[in-house]
């Protein structure tokens, strides 16, 4: 995954990215396999289309989906909450895209000067930490 990206194109994509299947419905693994792959084939080549050099998505990714991006040079951001989501396209002047079948070589894909990723320190809980100390008190 690229850290450091100079003027990329970011495409927001509001749903998973990955063969979805419903829930109540029970399939042999390898069917769903059998199923995976051209499903799988068709969304890249739709993503190809726009070639972004980003992709947020706000729910999940399938690990096929995470490792195909990967190969193709692809930063992919999952998991993003909804108000980040919309941060990022006000920010971008994109459009969020309800789903993959929407993308076409026209479509909007965002833009901003510089995206980058930096390691963060972790932040104890307060809570934890007082009752912790309080804890070391009465020992």
């Amino acid at each position: 995954m690229a850290t450091d990206i100079e003027e990329p194109k970011i495409l927001m994509l509001a749903n998973s990215l990955g063969y979805l299947q419903d829930e109540a419905d029970y399939m042999d693994i390898m069917e769903l396999q059998q199923q995976e792959d051209p499903y799988f084939q068709i969304i890249r080549s739709k993503v190809n289309l726009v070639k972004p050099n980003i992709i947020f998505v706000e729910k999940n990714a399938s690990r096929k989906a995470i490792e195909s991006f990967k190969e193709d040079g692809i930063t992919l951001v999952t998991d993003v909450p909804s108000h980040m989501m919309a941060m990022i396209t006000r920010c971008t002047q994109t459009v969020m895209c309800p789903s993959t079948n929407l993308i076409s070589a026209s479509f909007i894909v965002g833009r901003c000067k510089h995206f980058y990723t930096q390691k963060v320190a972790k932040i104890q809980d307060k809570n934890i930490s007082e009752f912790r100390a309080r804890q070391s008190l009465y020992d």
